[in-house]
């Protein structure tokens, strides 16, 4: 007989006395990493957010969160100079973006102010929409209400982030490269 086993091999983790896997044992090396940015002092409000989080995930890129921080920060801008309330759920950029707004220096500066953030605001909402109301209405729970998104839905908030990156011009679209692939293509 030979001392090969059929089947698959085990997890990787830790186990109950009688052999079962736990379930929600964070593996150490993700805590070390967390500890290692802590330290590094990455206490970011981006990180507070779920583009953050999916940033460190690897699910977004670099531009795709600029563009969705950028869209949370023009729509609290846009809301505070309507005069809107604040949103029960809200991320801390579109907290950023409602409270940066001041009073102008006149009249006309003001509606000219106003008049400028609501081209840009509509504006960059058209884009979204172009893609589909769901996408819009992805985008704006994760970017403004900071929602988790579903995973049947990442690929419409990834569709609504690029679309945000070709609005906002915050970089060149790059490939993402797909997980378990050793080609190194820039984020």
């Amino acid at each position: 007989m030979s001392n090969q086993r059929n089947g698959r091999r085990r997890k990787a983790g830790e186990r109950y006395p009688c052999g079962k896997l736990r379930l929600g044992s964070v593996p150490p090396a993700q805590i070390k990493r967390v500890v290692a940015m802590a330290a590094r002092g990455a206490a970011d409000v981006l990180l507070a957010t779920q583009l953050g989080w999916l940033r460190l995930d690897g699910a977004i890129t670099d531009a795709q969160a600029a563009a969705g921080v950028s869209f949370a920060s023009l729509v609290g801008q846009h809301d505070a100079a309507l005069g809107l309330p604040h949103r029960a759920a809200r991320s801390p950029t579109y907290q950023l973006g409602f409270a940066g707004i001041r009073a102008g220096s006149s009249p006309d500066a003001e509606a000219e102010r106003v008049a400028t953030l609501r081209r840009r605001h509509d504006a960059a909402v058209a884009r979204l929409q172009e893609c589909g109301p769901r996408v819009e209405r992805v985008v704006r729970a994760v970017c403004i209400d900071d929602r988790v998104p579903d995973w049947s839905d990442r690929p419409l908030l990834i569709l609504g982030l690029d679309a945000l990156v070709r609005y906002f011009g915050t970089a060149k679209l790059m490939p993402r490269r797909s997980r378990g692939t050793s080609t190194a293509v820039p984020r």
